[in-house]
């Protein structure tokens, strides 16, 4: 298993780096979170926050249901993080927000479900592919399919197979993403387990370590070096956020350290096996 999930970890992270550095090569002050409401966008968000040892906000709830009903900014020191409302949400004006939330910005994530792109993708196409009001933002997405936990095995067990199963699902949202006219580099689709087994949930106060049991595998720690890097460059080049501490901590540079993959881990409760 280690040796397994390091090597993927480690030529993971090297593939998105490169990947953002070619995407993400204008420094911007924000990262746009966007995706269908299913997807686990709330998690995402919530797994980048300690990862950065950054406190999440109370406001970052999650649910079952559609829980982000606004545009909601969380300034992190000279990089925000925007949460919007998820797609095909059945609430009005939800796909709206979402769009006129990317407007601005330069890098925007779309957090999908392992399930791909189910119904309809409109809103997806809008932001990729631009509408009459905004510019397309198809070259500077970065796409993570998300509850890589759900691919029918169990990664502990079977982890050549699990990885294997996981880059099918790359594969398949790359052609399904062509079909619809959107051309990616292989190496701005990533697959994540953002809150594995479903282990941290609504849990409050919530720490990096809480999620420790399955870092291996669950993908985070290769997207997480790279998205550190970028927004490095970008610090070097922005003034800080005025109002950085208003809703969660700055970060320090004792925050930039995440816990090594090779540290001793425990496996996940027997109770979580499903």
């Amino acid at each position: 298993m280690q040796a397994i999930s390091q090597q993927r970890n480690d030529e993971d992270a090297a593939v998105l780096r490169r990947a953002m550095q070619e995407a993400f090569s204008r420094p911007d002050s924000a990262i746009v979170v966007a995706g269908d409401y299913s997807a686990g966008k709330s998690s995402s968000i919530k797994r980048i926050f300690t990862e950065f040892n950054i406190e999440v906000p109370e406001s970052l709830h999650i649910r079952a249901d559609a829980t982000t009903d606004e545009v909601r900014r969380y300034p992190t020191g000279r990089v925000d993080i925007v949460d919007t409302p998820g797609f095909q949400s059945r609430r009005a004006g939800h796909d709206e927000l979402a769009l006129s939330s990317t407007r601005g910005a330069t890098p925007v994530i779309v957090v999908l479900h392992v399930n791909l792109l189910i119904g309809d993708s409109t809103a997806l196409k809008a932001i990729a592919n631009g509408t009459s009001t905004t510019v397309g933002k198809g070259p500077r997405i970065l796409f993570i399919v998300n509850r890589g936990d759900e691919l029918g095995v169990d990664p502990w067990d079977f982890t050549a197979e699990s990885f294997h199963r996981r880059d099918r699902k790359l594969s398949e949202l790359s052609a399904s993403l062509h079909s619809r006219g959107l051309e990616l580099s292989s190496g701005r689709i990533h697959g994540v387990a953002a809150d594995p087994f479903g282990g941290v949930g609504a849990q409050m106060p919530v720490t990096a370590a809480d999620y420790g049991a399955n870092r291996l595998w669950d993908g985070i720690t290769a997207l997480v070096d790279p998205l550190r890097a970028w927004a490095m460059m970008t610090w070097s080049t922005q003034p800080p956020s005025q109002d950085s501490t208003t809703r969660v901590r700055r970060y320090s540079s004792c925050a930039m350290t995440l816990a090594p993959v090779s540290r001793p881990i425990s496996r996940r409760p027997a109770s979580m096996i499903r």
